[in-house]
């Protein structure tokens, strides 16, 4: 029994190395976390970074003032470069920063082709290298924070190790979507990246609900 107990532990502990586990923490207050559960393929790459707490400073600039930048397809959206100073977050701090701005904003769940291209937009025109999402990869696939159906849109038919996205290949760890404006010289585009890489974030609510 031992010796059938110690080759179930070295298998396990093979598998891991194998396909990357996704990181598992919880930041100061119990808000958002990096994704945890569930395994993907490993492509290479590395990795690593903890979650920092964000405070969220709004100087006005949006609709009136306040904290909606822009409203289309029945949502609000909000930019947080343009309340914050330009500051960059990870991942789960980025959501956070969305989920403090009040009832309903998330990060940005991009449903459909026209949201798309409207996201599109917005980091073209204020020339942004990459914006976060509200997009991570749970369980067995990528879930939007809204709660909509996934539908990969726009996914990039390159990256880092120069295959379609999304590709796993930084470390196994590759949990959470970003939208990078040509930085592989592959258009305004979906990546999958490693959650602890600092970049801004488009929030979003549904306008019919809080208008």
């Amino acid at each position: 029994m031992k010796a059938v107990f110690v080759l179930a532990f070295v298998t396990a502990m093979a598998t891991a190395q194998i396909y990357g586990s996704r990181p598992s923490y919880t930041p100061p207050g119990g808000f958002y976390a990096a994704p945890a559960g569930g395994s993907r393929p490993i492509h290479g790459g590395g990795g690593g970074g903890g979650f920092k707490p964000v405070q969220v400073v709004s100087h006005g600039g949006g609709l009136g003032g306040g904290l909606v930048d822009d409203s289309y397809g029945g949502s609000d959206y909000h930019f947080s470069w343009r309340h914050d100073g330009g500051q960059k977050y990870e991942w789960g701090a980025a959501n956070h920063y969305c989920a403090k701005l009040g009832p309903g904003w998330y990060g940005v769940s991009i449903e459909t082709c026209d949201e798309d291209k409207f996201i599109d937009s917005i980091i073209g025109g204020d020339k942004l290298e990459y914006i976060w999402t509200g997009g991570s990869f749970e369980g067995y696939g990528w879930k939007w924070a809204s709660g909509a159906p996934f539908e990969g849109l726009d996914w990039s038919y390159t990256g880092g190790a120069g295959i379609p996205q999304p590709d796993n290949r930084e470390d196994g760890k590759e949990f959470c979507l970003a939208v990078l404006n040509y930085f592989y010289q592959d258009g305004i585009t979906w990546h999958d990246v490693a959650c602890h890489h600092l970049k801004p974030i488009i929030c979003e609510r549904r306008s019919h609900t809080y208008g």
